[in-house]
């Protein structure tokens, strides 16, 4: 049972009672792929309006597989950022090649959830060798965020607005378009001109009213990020008919980069094109121009995708021609009855592989989800079932989950304790649910978080019973799931060496641990096997204890071995220990050594008086550990918590009480058993990542009150917990280096309560605090956030 390494971005899933708010590479991307340039493209050298254009300048990204799916072209991306800030563009600049691709003549219909603040601004200028006709422009052309380049480039295929209008069609979120043209991002600036104005419009761009949904009604929201493109480019650059792409990549650097996702495109599926055109978005568009969501919802197309099949008990999604079933959402508006079991197609999934209740030799699950929380207990309870029933469940959650799953620890039932000891936490932005055994391979994706606003925002899932695409996912997956690990970046292991290095010396009946050694030290490897040749003389365990039996000398094989980038065969790499075992013989070499940190689970917020709930798992390539864990908190230097936490079979927990906002990681102080076996002469001395924990000391107050840990790493999202005792108010978060003055860094409306959590992305060490622009200006406490 092994729960991975947090990262370190926002802590956990905020308490009900408290709103959180107002908060091309080639192959995988690596330490040096992971460029913030890499959402840059240089529009002089990809303007298809050029004299000269070349179709390849503007460069597709490799996919991670090439599937066929009923004969129709499928292929998947992935994108992978790391646990320290790194960036990885690639769903996001494979979604920019598809837009640029798309012919003249050829329509495109897309989705449009927030856009990067890339600082760009965007001009109009006259074109007088057409009547009435314009071109448009960006700054900066040789740093143009790529979707930009795309858009602009369709734009300017065209001479009039009246064209532009008949062929680009694009869908807005409109609270974080809004928001996004505030911030001088070109993208957004670039869809949303003239909307709504006398002036032209660049693209014919529609949005839901409000901060709500089209579909879903304006208490919802719209979170659907697909296209629908009449013709495209596959990554080969042949363009073909009828293609839909479907992600759950923002464009964004915080969700769009640095966090994990998984994209699909259908090609030739003139199906799937009809139901996403005219069965989603013209739907949506009709909402945006005033037609009632209970409408729009009863349209053949959706009201069909959403009635519950009774061949299969839940919702029947929409057909296509390659065989992939879309899910729109909201499921619940029109659907047979309002019950979850109906429109949760991935629970009623799990459900049915657990039905028969049996051993499932060889079978694996992967859940990769940004959110999941307890309205999706039916996907819980599927997991579940399927690990007591000896399939290999893994499971890789965003840091926003958190706190949801270790409140519930504490209080879960056998089938779900188990399912807690297979999840992990990482960067991840994923939306997949992959299953694999016997005939069975099917992968769900797209936008939906297991949460209930999967079935209730607007949104838009996929499923794909394709062994080749979840081959796909499962190999991202194990991936994201070995980065959660404890590790920061994928590396392969360039070479393995056993520790302690010579001829080992053992007396029969004796025993001593060996271990490997890679290097690079963090590379990834997700399998480990050791071999005697002469078990004999002496037998090693699964996790490299060698045990004399008689006299003798036997060799012991290490091999390692990971997944390649993308579609490259797997790596392994082997190393040779002689032992020798003789009557009277000292043990010589140094004992077992713990090769992975333990992870660090914890609340991210501690109420006036409360606990915080932490769970210590420790463990390494599906070994469980036992032993000792150190809790260290900084405060000028690590320092060492009073209480330790006890590790057995991987899992270990407290619920202490803290007396203020602190950086936390957990360090292992003794390894004592792997699998139950005890270790001899043993180290540990691992470290964890980092998670931080924001604790309120008084109650709310008319003078507000800033919350926040002490450090963090550069670049790192902040939460800062704002504490004011005013029903509604604005205050202004501001900020100052050690001799400046202060400045606002941002301005916040607290309604409906006393307090509010905000993240902040954070450079460089500043001093923090509150002043309220309600009333007569009130300042509260400082809090300096220094950066390590």
């Amino acid at each position: 049972m092994l729960l991975g390494a947090m990262t370190l971005l926002v802590g956990g899933l905020l308490p009900a009672t408290m709103p959180a708010s107002a908060a091309p590479a080639t192959g995988l991307a690596t330490a040096t792929q992971l460029r913030d340039e890499d959402r840059y493209v240089d529009l002089d050298a990809v303007d298809r309006n050029a004299p000269g254009y070349d179709p390849k300048s503007f460069k597709s990204v490799e996919p991670n597989v090439v599937a066929s799916a009923n004969g129709r072209r499928v292929e998947i991306y992935g994108s992978v950022g790391d646990n320290e800030n790194g960036m990885d563009w690639r769903t996001v600049n494979e979604f920019a090649y598809l837009v640029n691709s798309v012919p003249k003549g050829k329509k495109s219909y897309t989705t449009l959830f927030n856009s990067l603040y890339d600082d760009r601004s965007i001009s109009r200028s006259a074109n007088p060798a057409v009547p009435g006709g314009d071109k448009w422009t960006v700054a900066g052309r040789d740093e143009v965020f790529s979707p930009t380049a795309a858009f602009l480039n369709q734009v300017n295929m065209y001479d009039t607005e009246a064209e532009r209008r008949q062929f680009i069609h694009v869908l807005g979120a409109k609270e974080s378009l809004d928001e996004a043209v505030a911030a001088n991002s070109s993208l957004a600036r670039l869809v949303k001109a003239g909307y709504k104005s006398s002036g032209s419009q660049a693209v014919n761009y529609a949005e839901c009213s409000g901060d709500g949904g089209c579909l879903s009604g304006p208490d919802h929201l719209m979170h659907s990020k697909y296209g629908a493109f009449e013709e495209a480019a596959d990554s080969t650059g042949m363009i073909r008919p009828n293609v839909v792409w479907i992600t759950s990549s923002n464009l964004n650097g915080s969700s769009g980069s640095k966090k994990s996702n998984i994209s699909i495109a259908i090609f030739d599926d003139a199906a799937a094109f009809k139901a996403v055109k005219e069965g989603i978005f013209d739907p949506s568009v009709a909402v945006a121009n005033g037609m009632s969501a209970s409408d729009a919802l009863n349209t053949p197309a959706y009201k069909a995708a959403i009635t519950v099949d009774p061949a299969t008990g839940v919702v029947a999604g929409m057909p296509t021609d390659s065989g992939i079933t879309l899910f729109p959402s909201p499921r619940r508006k029109t659907a047979a009855s309002d019950h979850t079991d109906e429109t949760d197609v991935e629970a009623a999934f799990l459900d049915q592989q657990a039905a028969n209740n049996t051993t499932k030799t060889g079978c694996k699950v992967y859940a990769v989800h940004s959110l999941f929380n307890s309205t999706r207990n039916g996907v819980k309870d599927g997991l579940g079932k399927l690990a007591q029933q000896k399939c290999d469940v893994r499971i890789v959650l965003g840091n926003n989950a958190i706190s949801d799953l270790v409140d519930g620890y504490f209080n879960m039932s056998s089938s779900l304790r188990e399912l807690i000891g297979h999840v992990e936490f990482a960067n991840v932005h994923d939306k997949t649910l992959s299953y694999k055994h016997g005939g069975t391979a099917t992968t769900f994706g797209g936008a939906s978080n297991f949460t209930g606003t999967s079935l209730e925002y607007d949104e838009l899932a996929f499923k794909a019973d394709n062994l080749e695409v979840t081959d796909a996912v499962q190999e991202h997956s194990e991936r994201i799931y070995q980065l959660a690990r404890g590790q920061t970046k994928w590396a392969t292991p360039s070479s393995v060496s056993i520790s302690p290095a010579g001829t080992v010396k053992v007396a029969p009946g004796g025993s001593v641990q060996l271990s490997p050694r890679l290097k690079p030290e963090k590379a990834l490897v997700t399998d480990t096997t050791w071999v005697s040749s002469n078990p004999a003389a002496a037998t090693v365990s699964p996790t490299g204890v060698v045990t004399g039996l008689t006299p003798g000398q036997t060799t012991i094989e290490v091999q390692v071995s990971a997944p390649g980038v993308l579609n490259q065969p797997r790596v392994s790499k082997t190393a040779t220990s002689t032992v020798v075992v003789a009557s009277g013989a000292t043990t010589t070499g140094a004992g077992g050594r713990a090769s992975v940190a333990p992870t660090l689970t914890m609340d991210n917020y501690q109420s006036p008086g409360g606990n915080t709930d932490i769970v210590v798992t420790w463990g390494a390539d599906g070994h469980e550990y036992d032993g000792v864990v150190k809790l260290q908190y900084y405060s000028g230097g690590w320092k060492t918590y009073g209480k330790y936490v006890t590790v057995k079979d991987g899992v270990g927990s407290i619920s202490p009480s803290f007396k203020g906002s602190k950086t936390w990681r957990a360090y292992g102080a003794r390894l004592d058993k792997i699998d139950g076996d005890d270790v001899p002469n043993s180290t540990a001395k691992t470290k964890s990542a980092w998670s931080i924990n924001t604790v309120r000391t008084k109650t709310s107050s008319s003078t507000p009150r800033l919350y926040a840990t002490n450090m963090a790493k550069s670049g790192q999202k902040i939460p800062f917990l704002i504490s004011w005792r005013k029903t509604n108010g604005v205050v202004r978060l501001q900020m100052r280096s050690a001799r400046g003055s202060w400045k606002t860094h941002s301005t916040y409306r607290i309604s409906g309560g006393s307090q509010e959590f905000i993240a902040v992305p954070v450079i460089n060490t500043k001093y923090w605090r509150i002043a309220t622009s309600t009333g007569s200006t009130k300042i509260s406490n400082t809090v300096k956030v220094s950066m390590k």
